[in-house]
């Protein structure tokens, strides 16, 4: 994420977008500073802590509950705000409009739409609006384009938008999500058909790749084991049925969550770290001889 403070500020405006850490020493003036969070991962809540006192964090509901939940931020410093519907403040007198939209990223990502009015020349003329749009992490499809076109404001147009770039370089080429997937969960059948005493790790973040490892669950019927960290991030997720898919308990199941990285290194290309993954076994007692991890 980029740490030019520019790339989070909305012109004209004291709103900062993904911006938790220590301002420059003339921003203390802009008494009226309010702070959004796109997403909860690390890289764009970095600054937020337990003793966060520094203003209202505007997000999502589900990034709200991880906030409070995981990092311990005081509740009445966390309003929560519903996709799809319109939230207007007043900044400095002037009313802004902001309305989320689904980032398709992880679990509670959103796309921030900012609207603000442009000076009238007169009063009889019709209110114009000049819009920002500040992407945070977002995974393109088709399917977000009627979900902006809806969020927009009539009389509206967009200035700038503020773009995730991360892969934006044409040697990132990508499989469709859903089959991505079916990858997965095409993999593990495979792999449990022909060598049943086999241990599965699949790598994730502290949140994020929910979807595969919720499909494989259910394709399989499996239980999937996942430590107290992320079991809590779970819980975070609204899901009742889904839950009783995973097990705090190693010995349950025979497909365990690790960290990224945990199986290999993934960059600047891929190897495998089968050091870890036999010290994994030897410290649990898991007996199962043959172990199959997946980097992403």
């Amino acid at each position: 994420m980029n740490r030019d403070l520019e790339c989070h500020q909305i012109p004209g405006t004291s709103i900062l977008v993904d911006w938790f850490r220590p301002l420059p020493s003339d921003w203390n003036k802009r008494v009226d500073t309010v702070f959004f969070l796109s997403h909860f991962h690390g890289d764009h809540y970095g600054g937020l802590t337990s003793d966060w006192d520094k203003g209202v964090i505007h997000c999502s509901e589900l990034t709200g509950n991880l906030v409070e939940r995981v990092l311990g931020v005081n509740s009445a410093l966390i309003k929560r705000i519903a996709f799809d519907i319109p939230q207007e403040m007043f900044l400095s007198g002037k009313r802004v409009r902001v309305t989320l939209v689904d980032a398709n990223h992880c679990p509670g990502a959103a796309m921030l739409l900012f609207d603000l009015p442009q000076d009238s020349v007169n009063d009889q003329e019709e209110k114009k609006w000049k819009s920002y749009l500040h992407t945070g992490d977002f995974r393109f499809a088709p399917r977000l384009l009627p979900l902006l076109e809806r969020a927009r404001k009539k009389n509206s147009r967009l200035e700038a938008i503020f773009l995730d770039t991360t892969y934006c370089h044409p040697k990132h080429t990508f499989a469709d999500q859903g089959d991505s997937i079916q990858t997965v969960i095409d993999e593990v059948r495979n792999a449990r058909a022909e060598k049943p005493n086999t241990l599965f790790l699949l790598s994730a973040y502290n949140l994020g790749k929910e979807r595969i490892l919720l499909a494989v669950a259910k394709a399989l019927k499996l239980k999937i084991f996942a430590d107290k960290r992320k079991l809590r991030v779970l819980e975070c997720l609204g899901w009742e049925e889904e839950m009783s898919y995973f097990t705090p308990n190693r010995s349950e199941a025979s497909i365990h969550v690790c960290r990224m990285g945990f199986c290999g290194e993934i960059w600047p290309f891929f190897r495998a770290n089968f050091k870890n993954i036999q010290e994994y076994m030897d410290r649990h007692k898991l007996e199962y001889k043959h172990a199959i991890g997946r980097k992403k």
